[in-house]
């Protein structure tokens, strides 16, 4: 009889554990799982012994689950605010669509009391940025639209001069570089049109932003008066891609025949490598980011990614960025892509 008590309550404090793994989400998932682990094992070892061990781990779990609701700090959330993006000046090139639009709607969803960003776009008075500035409308004290054409040197020059005389002394503590252009071809059918358009949007265009940009990131860097490098501090985001990868877009070539899209990324993730190299001196964090394959007007109906995901995933990454990130190639989840 005491053995059959003992084995119910080793069931029920399993249970518990369970049920509380059930509720958890994010990255203390799996450390909750191996305590299951470790639970089960123990318990399946030496029921008499453990069972109440494993009972006592089930309420205790359960009671902070509890407590943790109570006081609205889920877990989830609290891993999801230790890597959120907490920098106060932030810009974001092709900010009125897709990928940029939805940053800049989840940047301004949170609570960073100090936050300004600038969301810039070619046309902002044109009809495809309806979305964008009835956004800003919504939020006038944390969006200031500005007009940036990637493929306009004077457009970039004006707006860094516009952007400038906004941030004061503050300095500018994050640089998405998003804005690009995708045109389909092979050898045989790409012109020579299409590929100094992709170039000049997807190539020359950072690499003139980031160097009118730069002395506001220094500015930045300099005022955080912190060692190291981040997000929250000063970094440059190159928004890239898979199709920018030398050693995979090989094998996926035939489904995505988009040689002057895929040459001029990989001319993007070269900027990125050696803009690192030159901006690890004043300890700005430059890396390249994939957001994954999106169900945006780029990526087509047929990609499996919602833009919500690609950019809370995106996000959590930008914010969780250190100096060994630096110059490096990730996605969405944080996974390293090889160049």
């Amino acid at each position: 009889m005491r053995y059959c008590i003992l084995s119910l309550e080793a069931l029920y404090g399993t249970a518990l554990v369970l049920a509380v793994l059930i509720m958890q989400r994010g990255p203390r998932l799996s450390l909750l799982r191996g305590g299951l682990r470790s639970l089960l094992y123990a318990t399946g070892r030496s029921m008499k012994q453990n069972a109440y061990y494993v009972m006592l781990w089930g309420v205790a779990f359960t009671w902070l689950h509890i407590q943790n609701s109570f006081t609205g700090r889920h877990i989830e959330a609290d891993c999801q605010n230790m890597a959120a993006v907490k920098a106060c000046n932030i810009l974001i090139t092709g900010a009125n669509r897709g990928l940029g639009l939805e940053t800049v709607k989840q940047l301004t969803e949170d609570s960073c009391p100090k936050r300004h960003i600038f969301a810039t776009c070619r046309d902002p008075d044109g009809p495809r940025s309806e979305a964008l500035r009835e956004l800003a409308k919504k939020h006038p004290s944390v969006i200031t639209i500005i007009r940036l054409d990637a493929n306009d040197p004077c457009s970039i020059k004006e707006s860094a001069k516009e952007v400038g005389s906004l941030l004061g002394n503050n300095g500018l503590n994050l640089l998405v570089n998003n804005a690009g252009i995708v045109a389909n071809g092979t050898i045989q059918t790409s012109s020579a049109e299409d590929m100094k358009n992709t170039f000049n949007t997807n190539v020359i265009g950072p690499l003139l932003i980031i160097k009118e940009y730069l002395p506001y990131l220094q500015t930045a860097a300099k005022a955080s008066g912190t060692p190291g490098m981040s997000s929250n501090k000063a970094a440059v985001i190159n928004i890239s891609t898979l199709g920018g990868s030398m050693s995979t877009m090989p094998s996926l070539y035939k489904q995505f025949p988009v040689l002057p899209y895929c040459v001029s990324k990989a001319g993007f993730n070269m900027l990125t490598v050696l803009s690192a190299e030159e901006l690890k001196a004043d300890e700005i964090l430059c890396m390249a980011l994939h957001p994954g394959w999106v169900k945006t007007e780029m990526g087509g109906e047929k990609a499996p990614l919602e833009p919500k995901e690609s950019v809370e995933g995106m996000l959590r990454v930008i914010g969780s960025l250190t100096e060994e990130q630096h110059g490096g190639f990730l996605d969405y989840t944080g996974k390293p892509i090889p160049w």
